[in-house]
């Protein structure tokens, strides 16, 4: 929920349809903790989503979404282990049967009705808008998954003294017409956040909260599968793509799904562990051959010998080494040398094509 991610968001909407969007799920009183830590302004769209993740891109992008998928908070015992596979993948459906093209454990959304904060996101009472199980997953074509992991964990910062201080100007926030009523309110919840909350001689909070509800999401193929044949190339921007090496003892291996990270965190030794013990279902960690290095490289998200634990077969850079903030560090890059690391940047992306067949 930073507002570059939020902003690309509406960009891609605006071109392409999406069939499913996965959101982390946030309670009113933490999409209120993350406007504030953004320092959201009046009228913008990012304050405008925060109030309502679902109600906004509903609304502002009608007949463009298909579903939208709620993950909770995972970690907490309920990871679910892979379907089991059919005999024969490719086995024709029966006329009888529903072919939906996925299938998704879900449950109804959390009823947030009486809840203040932010108060409840409007668009959960869509029949579009569902809420994974923990530890759920979503199956394309009994031979595939998608698996998401929300680490967040914004409950301490909600604590009753925040909430009753922040009570009565959230509300006045929310329902004052005038816009000066409106941004006076939102000046004393930043003020009061701030005062609550940012370290002592530091000028502003740390971002870290921003991106620790940051989606991590792992996606493979079901069932006992070998790699037969992989081909790996360069695509460039306005360039023909070139071929590259493919990463060493990687084909007639099982190891072919991938690892999105997003802007989360691993940089601590209880969080490596809580999200290796939540992908080590159904070996989903030691299958994952492609990771995404978090944030780009960045040296805070990251802890040493992070690299060793995940042992993927190649890791991907997203990143600008050029840019202001020089991203990735040395220090990760040097931690991921052993496994094939990848810059892939605006004008050069990395590409492989599989051949997996299931045994």
């Amino acid at each position: 929920f930073d507002e570059d991610h939020l902003s690309g968001l509406i960009d891609l909407l605006n071109v392409f349809r999406v069939g499913t969007l996965l959101l982390p799920y946030l309670t009113p009183w933490d999409r209120l903790i993350v406007a504030l830590s953004q320092g959201a302004a009046d009228g913008s769209d990012l304050l405008a989503f925060l109030r309502g993740p679902t109600a906004f891109l509903l609304e502002r992008f009608e007949g463009r979404i298909e579903r939208i998928l709620l993950v909770p908070p995972n970690g907490e015992g309920g990871e679910a282990m892979p379907p089991a596979p059919p005999a024969d993948p490719f086995e024709p459906w029966e006329e009888s049967e529903a072919r939906p093209p996925i299938v998704i454990k879900d449950a109804p959304p959390y009823d947030e009705d009486g809840d203040d904060g932010f108060g409840a996101d409007l668009g959960l009472s869509n029949s579009s808008v569902r809420m994974l199980h923990s530890g759920g997953y979503i199956l394309v074509s009994r031979a595939w998954e998608f698996v998401p992991y929300n680490d967040c964990r914004l409950d301490s910062l909600g604590t009753e003294s925040f909430k009753d201080a922040a009570r009565p100007l959230a509300k006045k926030l929310i329902d004052e017409a005038e816009e000066s009523e409106r941004q006076a309110a939102l000046e004393e919840l930043m003020t009061l956040y701030d005062e609550t909350f940012k370290s002592p001689g530091s000028k502003k909070i740390s971002a870290r909260r921003r991106n620790e509800i940051s989606l991590f999401l792992y996606a493979g193929p079901i069932g006992d599968v070998v790699l037969d044949f992989a081909h790996v190339s360069i695509p460039r921007h306005r360039m023909a793509p070139s071929a590259t090496e493919v990463p060493p003892n990687w084909v007639h291996t099982d190891r072919f799904g991938q690892m999105l990270s997003g802007d989360g965190y691993l940089h601590t030794q209880e969080k490596i562990d809580k999200f290796c013990q939540f992908f080590s279902i159904g070996d989903r960690l030691r299958r994952g051959a492609i990771f995404q290095v978090m944030h780009h490289g960045s040296e805070g998200n990251w802890r040493v010998g992070l690299a060793d634990q995940i042992s993927p077969v190649a890791s991907i850079f997203s990143s600008d080494p050029l840019g202001k903030l020089g991203h990735p560090s040395a220090s990760v890059v040097s931690d991921f040398a052993p496994y094939h690391p990848v810059q892939v940047d605006g004008e050069h992306g990395w590409r492989a094509i599989g051949i997996y067949r299931f045994l």
